[in-house]
């Protein structure tokens, strides 16, 4: 039986050039992607996408429904770090969702590079999937929800757990309540290559997704390091930062930016520079 399936994804106009260039990918190698249902939330108060920017996605993917999920629960939580960071609490709009056999989340600091739909088809319906561990959790930059645990009600639920001062954002409270019900299902980590993780190398043939997660850090050398590859590098200071925008990744990335930009008109990448975390 034909599975109903929904993919999302959550960023503000700060993340638009990974959201471009992430569902560019994901439109060029998910099999069957046209077939889904695809929503991105936003909120104007504190994850803002605007009219213009979700005019260069619809460019891309003219079936995207921008949904604006402000809820003044999401207001509830005290952040350790900048107050943009809330936007990642919209990852949980996720599991509200109902009327669908799998929701499938992506950041938008990622790259598909091959399709991931078979394990994604396979992926239990009773569990929540992703990479990482049963006993630990799951990074949250990249998930599959089984229809059990989807709807209001469990949407609800996750709204009221945890502490009130968070420092891992959504994922801090997604994993701390999974654990706990021994729910999640672990895939290969080909499906979310966090590049930290597996310093910075592409040492798999069977990469489904890249995740460039995280801000910035502190390297034994003292330097400080970018992690996005659309961050701006004209005015670096090697001697402050380490460059990253020569590893393999970041060229893979760059191709797929460019490749999307000579089909689509969507003007110049923005290059914003975010900040350090």
């Amino acid at each position: 039986m034909e599975q109903k399936i929904l993919i999302t994804m959550a960023f503000d106009n700060g993340f638009i050039d990974g959201g471009l260039a992430m569902v560019y990918s994901l439109k060029k190698n998910f099999k069957d992607f046209d077939k889904h249902d695809f929503k991105i939330y936003y909120s104007p108060s504190f994850c803002p996408l605007s009219e213009e920017n979700q005019g260069k996605l619809k460019a891309i993917h003219d079936k995207i429904e921008f949904v604006d999920a402000s809820n003044e629960r999401y207001m509830r939580w005290t952040i350790d770090g900048e107050e943009s960071f809330r936007a990642s609490f919209l990852t949980l709009e996720s599991f509200k969702e109902d009327g669908y056999d799998k929701v499938v989340y992506y950041d938008a600091d990622m790259l598909c590079i091959s399709d991931p739909s078979e394990d994604i088809l396979n992926a239990p319906l009773d569990k929540v999937s992703g990479c990482g561990s049963v006993n630990t959790g799951i990074n949250c930059g990249f998930i599959v929800i089984g229809k059990k645990y989807l709807g209001a009600d469990l949407w609800d639920t996750l709204m009221s757990h945890g502490p009130n001062r968070v420092r891992l954002l959504e994922q801090q409270l997604i994993n701390s309540y999974f654990v706990k019900l021994g729910a999640f299902n672990i895939l290969k980590y080909e499906h979310n290559w966090t590049l930290q993780r597996f310093d910075y190398k592409l040492s798999s043939k069977n990469i489904k997704s890249i995740q460039w997660s995280g801000g910035s850090y502190i390297t034994g050398s003292g330097k400080r390091f970018l992690v996005k590859p659309w961050e701006d590098y004209s005015n670096f200071d090697e001697s402050k930062y380490f460059s990253m925008k020569d590893i393999e990744a970041n060229k893979v990335w760059w191709k797929y930016n460019n490749e999307m930009r000579e089909k689509i008109t969507l003007g110049e990448i923005s290059s914003i520079f975010r900040g350090w975390l």
